[in-house]
């Protein structure tokens, strides 16, 4: 499907045929391509298989009820920024609070008019494809501040350069001193080759529709002034910060299994930094979306604290946002990794970060 046009695209998902049928005749009518299932567990691969700009969720058939496939859905990959509409009998304010707390943008009666349907969910479409354009102005200020900074690292290892050609020249009858500099001058021009290939990463970004980059802070801080080697041996400690009790679990086995890290776990941001200033981490792997203290606001703290400045952050998230990728850099966010990620790939990132960040020595290619 035509990038442009999935915010015309539905998926509805309802148990009771009749209802079904009427809805999806009706969207049909009004422009929208329709996919249908009865089931949530159907609903979850039809929208991982055709990306629709938006989700109406009537009964679902058991194992997955309405509720259920709500949240279900907001831990897609894509799933973040769907809107979400809920169409359901129960009409009591509990309900409709347990529908909005599972992620659900709107919430609708099954008794009103199939115009009033329409209509609320023809304005969360335009909204949808408001956002979509709206990012890709995000998209090239993201470009060129984060393409500014690969410049500004850019600069040091040049003047290295610079420098190295202006002695050569009068060292050049010295053959040891000059092959010396030459070696010098090599591992810089490498670190520039590199810095170069992530400035071409990011330039792409201006005409690829999808956020494929998804390591664009992988940058290596040149003008850290406070840079710290930890341990020698031993396994470098994470903190994993995550409010759903099973990724938390999944991501500290992972780490664990490496033998590279060995990981704690906290549930909220306020109970990761009481935990990191009672025992300082060597990295802080956060979600951004938690009650309370959320990632941002813990990635701030961390920065702000004499004591934990130098902690090495790392936002692992399912949100796919420029604008969100650009707030965690200005905080002080080392990377930013996207789910789901392939278990050796984040512990390769994990580690990869760190050595960037002048904390790890990381073996030459």
């Amino acid at each position: 499907m035509d990038k442009k046009e999935t915010h015309r695209s539905i998926l509805i998902v309802d148990e009771l045929e009749e209802r079904r049928v009427r809805n999806s005749q009706l969207l049909q009518r009004a422009g929208f391509a329709v996919f249908a299932s009865p089931t949530g567990d159907m609903a979850l691969r039809m929208f991982q298989e055709f990306r629709p700009g938006i989700a109406l969720v009537g009964e679902a058939m058991k194992p997955l009820r309405e509720v259920d496939l709500c949240a279900a859905l907001r831990r897609l990959p894509d799933g973040a920024t769907l809107p979400i509409v809920l169409l359901t009998r129960q009409e009591d304010s509990a309900s409709r609070a347990g529908a909005y707390a599972a992620g659900a943008d709107d919430v609708i009666a099954d008794s009103v008019p199939p115009e009033e349907l329409l209509v609320r969910i023809e304005r969360l479409s335009e909204r949808r494809h408001q956002d979509e354009r709206a990012s890709e102005s995000d998209r090239l200020d993201a470009v060129f501040r984060v393409a500014h900074t690969i410049r500004h690292g850019i600069n040091n290892p040049l003047q290295v350069v610079e420098l190295g050609l202006e002695m050569l020249r009068e060292k050049l009858e010295a053959d040891g001193e000059a092959l010396e500099l030459l070696g010098k001058l090599s591992a810089s021009i490498d670190r520039v080759r590199q810095l170069m290939d992530r400035l071409s990463h990011l330039t792409q970004l201006k005409t690829n529709p999808d956020f494929e980059d998804r390591n664009i802070l992988d940058v290596f801080d040149s003008e850290a002034k406070h840079v710290k080697r930890l341990r020698e041996r031993g396994a470098y400690r994470v903190l994993v910060v995550e409010d759903d009790a099973g990724q938390r679990l999944v991501t500290t086995s992972v780490l664990a299994r490496s033998g590279l890290f060995t990981a704690q776990d906290a549930s909220s941001g306020q109970q990761a930094l009481e935990m990191a200033k009672a025992d300082p981490p060597d990295v802080i792997l956060t979600d951004l979306n938690m009650p309370g203290l959320n990632g941002f606001e813990l990635c701030e703290r961390v920065k702000a604290d004499p004591e934990l400045a130098h902690t090495v952050v790392i936002v692992f998230t399912v949100r796919q946002s420029l604008r969100d990728l650009l707030m965690c850099h200005e905080l002080g966010a080392a990377n930013y990794l996207v789910k789901p990620i392939h278990p050796a790939r984040l512990v390769e990132q994990i580690f990869r970060t760190m050595g960037l960040q002048g904390y790890v020595e990381l073996p030459r290619s």
